[in-house]
């Protein structure tokens, strides 16, 4: 804002100094080829300019909406026209004296691939619907048969609508689901090792009498305070323990069947009495992983299902912004046709976005004194992030633009 300040300030001066004596008209020397500054003549009449600039840009970035992780979306300039749905631009110019008015608008629908996050996706959708409009007021520092060189202040507004599709890959959420389900297995076991461990000096002590009820609900409290407790359960288990309905339904079966499993390891050091017994507990133990193989099985179905209702096919959100820009324009003739054009700005300041720049390059034909042509590029850098809405983006690519002087 500092830097705005300064600048209008510095036009103000200008502009008093240019216009300190009434009606008076810089006029070259009698020795200069052509004057350093040539104003129209105050009362003279405005000078208006329609065009229309084509911007066929390409896009690399990263963009994010309703909180969701940015997805990194490239379209590049070589392939824009099969990205490019729709555009359309309109620029209005007015100068009169030192002082000018530029206004711009652009509308461009777009649209593209991005990276897929993981294996949860076969495939994303990108599409970009953008309005970049443009307002400044420019003081002319020199004009001359040579060209001319503007500096402006203004602002420029930015509209995002943006749309990501996502094709949800079903084996990609089963093995997802299987991997989330295995690892929540690995911790609930530990944590019922670990729970057994810590009353086997108690329990043994009963061994050679018989493991009783009493012990069995022992060892099943303990167990209880430790899955309710344990610290290093991952945060994916705590969630689906904590949940409602059939996730909950099938966790709590899990932990049930690794509990009875636990109590038949146990039972072993009685066993070791009669053959029968240890026969029998070996089966016992064989129906007991089978148990668990089913549990996982079901847990596993039940997170998958769980994820294919939880993620969206379509996330969409829209944006929009006012950055204050600084910059200047140039113009330079080679020949009474031929003349360069530039123009670069810088602007956001973290009013609007945190950052934005523009850059602009190209060659002009002047056909007569109305009508001319420009042919350059074009390059756009917007970083803005906002309650949700990402777009760290550039855009870039071919200007083609038609001008009419009046």
């Amino acid at each position: 804002m500092k830097t705005i300040c300064l600048l209008l300030s510095a036009l103000t001066c200008l502009s008093l100094t240019s216009t300190g004596s009434a009606g008076t008209i810089i006029t070259p020397s009698a020795s200069a080829k052509e004057p350093l500054v040539s104003y129209p003549a105050p009362g003279d009449d405005w000078r208006f300019t329609v065009g229309l600039p084509g911007w066929l840009a390409g896009m690399e970035g990263e963009i994010g909406v309703r909180g969701f992780r940015p997805v990194h979306t490239e379209m590049p300039f070589s392939e824009i026209l099969d990205h490019l749905d729709m555009i359309g631009a309109l620029s209005l110019e007015a100068q009169h004296g030192p002082w000018g008015f530029y206004a711009e608008g652009i509308y461009l629908k777009i649209s593209g691939g991005g990276e897929t996050p993981g294996r949860l996706l076969n495939t994303l959708t990108v599409e970009l619907s953008e309005v970049i409009a443009e307002a400044e007021v420019s003081y002319r520092l020199w004009e001359g048969k040579r060209g001319y060189f503007d500096l402006f202040a203004g602002a420029r507004y930015m509209s995002m609508d943006t749309t990501i599709h996502m094709d949800v890959s079903s084996n990609g959420i089963r093995d997802i689901s299987q991997d989330l389900a295995g690892r929540a297995i690995d911790r609930v076991t530990d944590a019922v090792k670990g729970a057994v461990s810590e009353v086997l000096p108690e329990v043994k002590a009963r061994v050679r009498e018989k493991i009783t009820s009493a012990v069995v609900g022992r060892i099943e409290d303990r167990v209880g305070e430790i899955l309710n407790n344990y610290p290093r359960l991952p945060e994916a288990l705590r969630l689906l323990s904590n949940a409602d309905g059939p996730v909950s339904d099938a966790v709590r079966e899990l932990i049930a069947a690794k509990i009875t499993e636990g109590q038949a390891g146990l039972s072993d050091a009685a066993a070791v009495v009669s053959a029968e017994v240890a026969a029998a507990k070996a089966r016992a133990r064989r129906e007991l992983s089978k148990a668990v193989q089913r549990a996982e099985t079901k847990l596993a179905k039940r997170i998958e299902k769980a994820f294919k209702n939880t993620i969206p096919n379509t996330i969409s959100g829209s944006k929009a912004w006012i950055d204050p820009i600084v910059g200047f324009r140039a113009r330079y003739n080679f020949t009474d046709h031929l003349y360069a054009a530039a123009k670069a700005d810088i602007g956001g300041f973290g009013i609007g976005s945190d950052l934005s720049w523009q850059a602009f390059g190209a060659l002009g034909y002047q056909f007569n004194n109305h009508w001319s042509s420009e042919l350059g590029y074009r390059y756009l850098s917007v970083d803005y992030a906002k309650d949700g809405f990402v777009y760290d983006a550039a855009m870039g690519g071919a200007f083609v633009g038609l001008k009419f002087t009046f």
